[in-house]
């Protein structure tokens, strides 16, 4: 076998340097562009995050007001129905006593 010439070698490396000293700082310069851009997302994934807290404590909130409204009618409407029957008992003892009125106004003709 030919072992190449130590002129070639040097050929060799000094090609070899170049091609280093070219990509490497690409290397790097695309390192630091993906660990930014990482960064970057995760500063996005953190404030997605507390916003939907804040979401999910502000329909928790409108949730339990909600809540609180249907008992409030639920209690208005529990309250006029006992009215009702109120009125109703009310309405019964006007119709007897008009009843009673017009059989004395019968009786008295």
């Amino acid at each position: 076998m030919d072992e190449p010439k130590i002129g070639e070698k040097v050929k060799f490396w000094q090609e070899q340097d170049r091609i280093n000293r070219e990509l490497i700082p690409r290397v790097i310069k695309n390192h630091e562009l993906l660990a930014r851009h990482v960064e970057s997302h995760e500063d996005g994934d953190s404030l997605a995050r507390s916003q939907i807290e804040a979401l999910e404590t502000r329909t928790a909130e409108d949730d339990e007001a909600a809540k609180a409204q249907i008992e409030a009618l639920e209690a208005r409407v529990a309250e006029l129905e006992g009215s009702a029957d109120g009125f109703s008992n009310w309405a019964s003892y006007a119709a007897i006593a008009l009843a009673v009125v017009a059989l004395a106004l019968a009786l008295v003709r």
